[in-house]
């Protein structure tokens, strides 16, 4: 990989790309050496002598280092391939809005994890029955936390390096109520704005460990923990409120997962990356 020492006598407008071609030398292939020479001619320096362009035409080549071609290429497999924090400071905040994932799709798949992962835990807790009864808080949190913070986990990598201890948030969260519960006495049969509260503090405390994990990636993600606490909490109460327990058990769940996924889907959705910078203050005419 070329470092170029002369980068400090660049022209502005070439420092840029000099970085970009530096950081894309393994993924250039081929062009790694015709890059680096048409910066390097453009900014009046001397040309890398080791390098062959073995498997390159002439043609190929003259595309590639052509006047706006240069820039095209690294941007289409920067935006690709790297990650955000190899992108320069200025630019990682544009990086961020033109490859921002809509809300909606977000949304979708944060949905979607939720509900594959409820959906895993039934047969997982059929599995573990066949070995050994379930019984307790703990039986319950492994069989419900695990495979939906594996699910939500999975779907966070898709734009964030979030720690695998996520996978475990939920379990923890959900042991953390429950003990809660213990010592103050709650049962089942409270009313709808009991049991709602203690679900909603359940979510505050499955929130508060996925925030530990989270402020490293985004900023103001604070107020994820608010939104699990509201998403859980409404989720319980729209359920005991329309009765769908007894209607239909399998639709209640539905409701209940929609509502906590929507949530925290959004508050997820509007998160900024840790990279990007806050946006500057509009200066005074």
């Amino acid at each position: 990989m070329f470092y170029f020492q002369r980068e400090g006598n660049m022209p502005a407008l070439l420092r840029q790309p000099v970085k970009r071609c530096n950081r894309l030398a393994y993924l250039c292939g081929d062009c790694r050496e015709f890059c680096s020479k048409k910066i390097y001619n453009q900014a009046g320096g001397e040309r890398p002598s080791r390098g062959t362009q073995t498997g390159v035409t002439a043609r190929a080549r003259r595309e590639v280092c052509a006047p706006g071609w240069l820039d095209g290429l690294l941007d289409a497999v920067a935006s690709e391939t790297l990650p955000m924090n190899s992108y320069p400071v200025d630019e990682r905040q544009a990086h961020v809005t033109s490859k921002s994932t809509p809300l909606w799709q977000t949304v979708f798949i944060w949905t979607a994890a939720n509900a594959l992962g409820i959906a895993a835990s039934m047969p997982l807790s059929a599995l573990i029955s066949l070995v050994k009864p379930l019984t307790g808080l703990a039986g319950s949190a492994v069989v419900i936390g695990i495979p939906v913070g594996l699910m939500q986990w999975l779907a966070l990598r898709r734009t964030a390096r979030v720690s695998p201890l996520w996978i475990f948030t939920v379990f923890f969260g959900l042991v953390a109520v429950g003990w809660l519960a213990g010592l103050i006495s709650f049962h089942d049969d409270e009313g709808i704005l009991e049991l709602s509260s203690l679900y909603a503090l359940a979510g505050l405390i499955i929130g508060l460990l996925q925030w530990s994990l989270l402020f490293r990636h985004f900023r103001r993600s604070f107020w994820y923990p608010l939104s699990s606490a509201l998403g859980l909490g409404l989720a319980l109460w729209a359920v005991l409120v329309t009765n769908l327990v007894s209607v239909n058990g399998s639709l209640a769940l539905a409701l209940g997962i929609l509502i906590y996924s929507v949530a925290t889907g959004v508050a997820l959705a509007h998160l900024p990356p840790a990279s990007s910078p806050e946006p500057a203050p509009d200066q005074p005419a």
